[in-house]
């Protein structure tokens, strides 16, 4: 996978939006990781061959959101390995901010040239009526 934050391709592009609810904050969260990891991600098909562990820490929901975002891709980089999966295994609210905690499923990357750049979000949202979270980001990618 490559994260291009400056990628020359990118301000010629239309961005698109993703929005990803759930019925607690760390289920968005879930969703959120899963979703935007798995359009860049192309693992080659098999099986996992490892897990890892992220934990992620932040003073607002939508930094906390970036921030266990970049904590994935940094695992995926580090092992050289692809993002097949990821489970956010806890959420809490600590003094200052907010933490994060999941696994990630990695295995062998395919070979691809793909980019993604997020150009707006994640932003964090509550609906009033239903309690349910929602994180919606803007990005652009081949």
């Amino acid at each position: 996978m490559i994260l291009r934050e400056d990628h020359d391709m990118a301000r010629d592009v239309e961005p698109s939006a993703m929005s990803n609810y759930g019925d607690t904050f760390a289920e968005a969260l879930e969703l959120f990781l899963d979703n935007v990891m798995g359009l860049v991600s192309n693992p080659e098909t098999g099986a996992v061959n490892r897990s890892a562990r992220f934990q992620a820490e932040a003073s607002s929901l939508p930094e906390l959101a970036r921030s266990a975002f970049d904590a994935v891709t940094a695992l995926a980089d580090a092992f050289e390995l692809a993002v097949t999966h990821v489970a956010v295994d806890g959420y809490r609210s600590i003094e200052g901010g907010h933490r994060s905690w999941g696994t990630v499923e990695l295995a062998p990357r395919a070979d691809s040239d793909d980019w993604l750049e997020i150009v707006d979000g994640p932003n964090v949202s509550r609906d009033a009526d239903d309690g349910r979270w929602r994180i919606d980001v803007w990005f652009v990618g081949n």
